[in-house]
C-alpha cells in the first residue's frame, strides 16, 4: 500500500481542488501541500501492517444468515496500516457515529489486537487519526472524480461530512498545523 499514498493524495489535488473547486495552485502551494502529504505518508509507512480491505465501511457490509456480516467489494485489498479498516468503519464517509461510541469501539479493537508491535493506546489513536486523515483526503478526491468523470453526482453530498473529519484532525495535532494553514488559506471550509 505504501506506494499508493501519493497517487491517492493526487486525487484530492487534481479532482477536488482542481476540478471541483477550480483552484489553480501555484508552485508554492503545490509544493507546500505535497510536502505535508509526504510527511503524512511517512507516518503511515511507520504504522504496523496487516491485511487491509481498503473499503471497509457501511455500504460494503451486508447482513447474512451465516458468517454475519458479509463483506463485499474487496478487490482493492492490500497490506497496509493496521488502523486503516477500523478508521474506514468508525469514521465512515456515509454515516456519522457518536464520538463516545467511536472511542469505545476503537479501544475495544485495540484491546483485541494488542501485541508487541501494537501496545500503546495513545500511539494507536494517533495512527488511527493519521490514517483517517489520509483516507478522507483520498475519499474527497474520489467523490469529486466520480462526479466529473463518471457523472455520479450523489457522492458530492458526502464531501461535507468527510471534510469535517479532516478539519477536526488538523485542529487536534500541532504537527498538522502547516496543512491546516494551507487548507485554511485556500478557504476550503467555506467552499464545501
Amino acid at each position: 500500500f505504501d506506494g499508493l499514498y501519493q497517487e491517492e493524495n493526487n486525487l484530492f489535488i487534481d479532482w477536488f481542488l482542481g476540478n471541483h473547486l477550480e483552484i489553480n495552485l501555484d508552485d508554492k502551494y503545490l509544493n507546500s501541500i505535497n510536502t505535508e502529504f509526504n510527511k503524512l505518508n511517512t507516518t503511515l509507512k511507520e504504522i504496523p501492517k496487516t491485511f487491509v480491505h481498503r473499503d471497509f465501511h457501511s455500504r460494503n457490509l451486508i447482513v447474512t444468515e451465516t458468517n454475519n456480516p458479509g463483506v463485499i467489494d474487496y478487490q482493492d485489498a492490500v497490506i497496509g496500516p493496521i488502523t486503516y479498516d477500523i478508521v474506514s468503519l468508525l469514521k465512515d464517509c456515509y454515516v456519522t457515529w457518536d464520538d463516545g461510541l467511536i472511542d469505545d469501539m476503537l479501544e475495544s479493537f485495540f484491546n483485541r489486537i494488542k501485541s508487541s508491535k501494537v501496545n500503546n493506546i495513545s500511539d494507536f489513536r494517533y495512527w488511527f487519526d493519521m490514517t483517517g486523515l489520509q483516507r478522507h483526503i483520498k475519499a474527497i478526491g474520489i467523490f469529486s472524480r466520480l462526479n466529473y468523470r463518471d457523472r455520479k453526482d450523489n457522492y458530492l453530498k458526502d464531501i461535507p461530512r468527510t471534510y469535517s473529519y479532516i478539519k477536526k484532525i488538523l485542529k487536534k495535532y500541532k504537527d498538522l498545523s502547516i496543512m491546516d494553514e494551507i487548507f485554511s488559506s485556500l478557504d476550503l471550509s467555506s467552499k464545501i
